[in-house]
This record gives structure tokens, C-alpha cells and sequence, in this order.
């Protein structure tokens, strides 16, 4: 329904009118039908940019508005992230060691091409037999299997980490549209993060109140 109702265009140019549904109205209804009462959301900055009255019914109202909405992390994915964290904190001198290998690595490759007359082959074998090289490949290669992440998230590892986490987020609200809100790395399911949205609404003057018309 959220991704609906952003990409609904315009249907003409809304006039300011001081009748209508408040903004709580409004952002009462946004929060029951667009965020289904979702305990992970919430909306944070909130704006009418505009409203005009139905020409055909008293009742019926269009708005144009402005809002964030702000997601905080589930509890699942929270720990997970903190322990990804913890992890990475122990594994410190690791990362360390990596950045020295690929200097060295670098550095040596590029001297051995500048003498190699074009020889690419034996520039790759010069490198598998340098034994500084080969002792500190084989620690990066050990680090990539430990810690995919690390590597841009990618990996299967990461993309599993990746699916059980948008699943916790799915699980706690499982009526609620996630599109256009969920986060794309790991880490940003570990804090609390907000995006913008405008749209459009139909509101429907009920015995209830104002709704956003179906």
C-alpha cells in the first residue's frame, strides 16, 4: 500500500483550504492503513503541503503531504549487528595485517610488470613464490572466509545474514508493506533510520471521523 500511495500522481493542483482534516487526521491514518500500526515504525517530520475540498462532496478531501518515516531496529537484528561489531573489534589486527598484505602485494606486482616485458604469467607465478606473499595470502584468504561481510557485504554468507535480518524486520510486522523502507546493508539494520516520502490521499469525512478513502 506504501508504494502505492507515494507513486500516485497528482490529479491537479491542490489550493490551500483551512477546512479538512487535521494533521493528526491524517497522520492517524497514515499510520493505520499505510504503516498498519507497524511497532517498528513511527513518523517523524510531518507537513501538509496542501488540500482542497471535493468538488462533488463536502465530505471528501485531498491532501498533498510531507513525512518521514522513522524505522528502528528489531530486537533480532540489533544483537546481530552488535555482535558483528564485537567481532570485527577482536578481529582488529587482522584487518590490519590485510591492508599490509595488499600494499606489499601491490607494490610488488607492480615492479615485477615493469620488468616483465609484458610477461603476465610469470609475474603471477614470481608472486605465488615470493614467501612473504604467499604467507600473508594465505591469512586474507583465511580472514575472506571468517568475515565476508567485510568484503561490501557480499557473499552467501552476508546474503543469508541479510535475508534473516529483512525477516525479523517482516516477522514483527507482517501486515505491514516494507517497500521503499528497508534497509540495504547489514549494518543499517543495527540503528534506527528515517526516509522521506510525499503523497497524496483521498479523506473521507465518516461518522468516524476522517478516513483515507478506499
Amino acid at each position: 500500500m506504501l508504494k502505492m500511495i507515494i507513486g500516485f500522481p497528482l490529479a491537479a493542483t491542490l489550493a490551500a483550504c483551512s477546512s479538512g482534516p487535521s494533521n493528526g487526521d491524517i497522520k492517524e491514518e497514515i499510520l493505520k492503513n499505510v504503516l498498519r500500526d507497524c511497532s517498528l515504525l513511527s513518523i517523524g517530520k510531518f507537513e501538509k503541503i496542501n488540500g482542497i475540498p471535493d468538488a462533488r462532496s463536502d465530505k471528501v478531501y485531498q491532501v498533498q503531504v510531507a513525512y518521514s518515516i522513522d524505522l528502528d531496529p528489531a530486537k533480532e537484528n540489533k544483537n546481530l549487528v552488535k555482535k558483528m561489531s564485537d567481532y570485527l573489534s577482536e578481529i582488529a589486527d587482522m584487518i590490519d595485517r590485510r591492508g599490509v598484505y595488499l600494499d606489499k602485494y601491490h607494490a610488488l606486482n607492480d615492479k615485477l610488470e615493469a620488468e616483465s616485458n609484458g610477461d603476465h604469467m610469470g609475474v603471477l607465478k614470481k608472486l605465488e613464490q615470493d614467501p612473504e606473499i604467499s604467507t600473508m595470502k594465505k591469512e586474507h584468504e583465511a580472514f575472506e572466509k571468517i568475515y565476508p561481510q567485510y568484503y561490501l557485504y557480499k557473499g552467501d554468507e552476508a546474503q543469508m545474514l541479510l535475508w534473516r535480518m529483512r525477516a525479523n524486520v517482516r516477522k514483527t510486522c507482517p501486515d505491514t508493506n516494507f517497500s521503499g523502507l528497508m534497509p540495504e546493508k547489514i549494518e543499517d539494520f543495527g540503528e534506527g533510520i528515517s526516509k522521506t516520502f510525499e503523497a497524496n490521499f483521498t479523506m473521507r469525512d465518516t461518522d468516524n471521523g476522517w478516513k483515507i478513502a478506499r
